[in-house]
């Protein structure tokens, strides 16, 4: 048998139909909906037009028809962005990664959470590129740096590959490149590295003098000496 399949619309946030999840004429994504044997299920149309989401409900209908078994998500079975998050970062735990590193994600992952929830958007499916242009624009403000808003961003694509290789996301949203502005911190010239080692008995004693000023020589050429001098990772 052949469900009867609806089309309805998923508004962007900004959208002044959004209470009208039949309107046909805005540029919202448009999806398809159906119930059968008590469940009911949706699909993106993967289009923001009416009339191509109507072509997609006829080849829908045909699958039907032919016996055919559509991929389909249940409104039931779907994953939300809370419990994504939870699955994310306990793979990165059992990865072993570093204890800065997970908190970083915990804190960037509960911030596009309470982003996209406010927005009405309970799902990974919901998190299309509209939604995540829009919280990136939010990020002057947190991250000053460049470099790090690039890092925030690399974390962010991560997540959604992750929902992505699960199943969650149909098509992974892309957000071009986030240009770093700010110029590369140079190897310290040889008369601060004298002033630098100058400095290091009047702060430390004995032993713990010899292995810091140690611990200073082999970092003066090398990246983690950069990477320190600049705070981000």
């Amino acid at each position: 048998m052949v469900p009867s399949i609806s089309i309805f619309v998923r508004h962007a946030a900004s959208c002044k139909y959004r209470d009208d999840e039949t309107w046909r004429r805005c540029n919202c994504r448009k999806h398809l909906r159906w119930s059968q044997d008590g469940k009911q299920y949706r699909r993106s149309a993967s289009t923001r037009s009416w009339e191509q989401a109507e072509t997609e409900r006829r080849k829908l209908e045909e699958q039907f028809e032919a016996g055919a078994k559509p991929t389909v998500v249940t409104a039931d079975d779907r994953k939300t962005i809370a419990r994504a998050v939870e699955l994310f970062l306990l793979e990165k735990k059992t990865e072993g990664v570093a204890g800065g590193v997970l908190k970083k994600y915990e804190r960037e992952l509960e911030r596009l959470k309470g982003f996209s929830e406010a927005r009405s958007k309970f799902f990974p499916a919901e998190i299309d590129k509209e939604l995540l242009t829009e919280y990136r624009a939010t990020w002057d403000a947190l991250y000053p740096s460049s470099a790090t808003r690039q890092q925030v961003q690399a974390r962010v694509r991560r997540f959604l590959r992750f929902c992505h290789e699960a199943g969650w996301i149909e098509r992974l949203p892309k957000l071009s490149a986030i240009q770093v502005d700010e110029p590369p911190t140079m190897p310290l010239s040889q008369v601060e590295y004298k002033k630098l080692l100058e400095q290091v008995p009047t702060i430390f004693e004995g032993v713990k003098a010899q292995r810091v000023r140690a611990l200073i020589q082999p970092m003066r050429h090398s990246a983690l000496a950069r990477m320190s001098h600049r705070g981000e990772g």
